[in-house]
């Protein structure tokens, strides 16, 4: 008798499932309004006609006084880093906002180089 029980044994009739399978007609996942590689502020200022870097640049100033005028080593080497990390933003909005340039006077217009 234990044989022919365990012949008819399932363990999906014994557990309870945990996923449901998707309904039809159920909700669809809005499509995306644009799709964006991660970094919306840098976006934003490469978006704009008329980008303003001052504030960048400003605290770029800012960090690289702390840089030079801190008491600690450990506040000069993060106030360093810091500034370094202000240089390379700026550096990258600058390339960006050349490609864009490139890319929107045509492929006549680009300058070889």
């Amino acid at each position: 008798m234990a044989s022919d029980e365990l012949k008819s044994f399932k363990v999906g009739d014994k557990v309870k499932k945990t996923v449901e399978p998707p309904r039809p007609g159920a909700k669809a996942e809005p499509a995306p309004q644009a799709a964006s590689v991660g970094f919306p502020r840098i976006e934003a200022v490469v978006e704009q006609d008329q980008p303003d870097l001052t504030g960048l640049q400003a605290r770029r100033a800012e960090l690289s006084t702390l840089a030079t005028g801190a008491k600690a080593n450990k506040d000069k080497a993060a106030a360093k880093k810091a500034a370094l990390a202000y240089q390379r933003a700026e550096e990258l909005i600058a390339y960006l906002l050349e490609t864009k340039a490139k890319m929107t006077a045509g492929p006549g217009q680009a300058s070889s180089g």
